[in-house]
């Protein structure tokens, strides 16, 4: 299990990809716009992560203080974090 986070600003693509690697069947995209909540995108991530699913973090997680979480919930799964930053 993975937890893909996206990193870069607006418009810079990480929608167009998280949909694409989900409609691939590749993870599971959770989306901040969408859901509402950070701690909703949490609880969603932890859920998936501990079916055995990967996650795609589609926010866009500008600064370490907004990674942090996701890295600590992937230690916490067991799981491996990876950023892909998107440039505009």
């Amino acid at each position: 299990m993975i937890v893909y986070v996206c990193v870069g600003l607006p418009g810079s693509g990480k929608t167009t990809y998280s949909r694409l690697l989900e409609s691939h069947g590749k993870v599971i995209r959770i989306n901040q716009d969408e859901l509402g909540t950070r701690g909703v995108c949490e609880d969603r991530a932890r859920t998936y992560l501990s079916a055995g699913h990967s996650v795609i973090i589609d926010r866009c997680n500008f600064n370490r203080q907004q990674r942090t979480p996701w890295v600590n919930l992937a230690n916490t799964i067991s799981s491996h974090a990876v950023a892909m930053v998107f440039l505009t």
